[in-house]
C-alpha cells in the first residue's frame, strides 16, 4: 500500500516453506525497494514478528520505528497486529532539508 511519496507499507509478505533460503524473499524486496524509489516513496514500513525481527534488521536493513517516528505517522492507517512490531527502512532522502 503507497499513501504517497512520504510512505508505502508491506503488511504482509511470506514464503512458502519448502521456498525459503532460496533467495525469493531478498529478489522481491530488491525489486519492490526499486519500484518505489522510482516513484519518489521515502520508506517502507511492515509489521514484523518478533521471530523474525532479527532477519528483517539484520538482513533486509530495517530498523525499529521508535515512538516519536510511529506519531509523524498517525495520520496513515497501517496494519498492526498483535505482538508485532513496526519497522521502517528509508529508501530515498526526504526532500525537505534538516534544520
Amino acid at each position: 500500500r503507497i499513501f504517497g511519496k512520504k510512505i508505502a507499507e508491506m503488511p504482509f509478505i511470506g514464503t512458502r516453506f519448502q521456498h525459503r533460503q532460496h533467495g525469493m524473499c531478498r529478489v522481491l524486496m530488491n525489486e519492490l525497494e526499486k519500484v518505489l524509489a522510482d516513484l519518489g516513496v521515502e520508506r517502507l514500513v511492515l509489521p514484523a514478528v518478533p521471530c523474525v525481527l532479527n532477519t528483517w534488521t539484520n538482513s533486509f536493513g530495517f530498523t525499529k520505528m521508535t515512538i516519536p517516528e510511529k506519531k509523524d505517522f498517525l495520520k496513515f492507517t497501517f496494519m498492526e497486529f498483535g505482538r508485532t512490531i513496526m519497522c521502517q527502512k528509508l529508501l530515498i532522502k526526504s526532500s525537505v532539508a534538516d534544520p
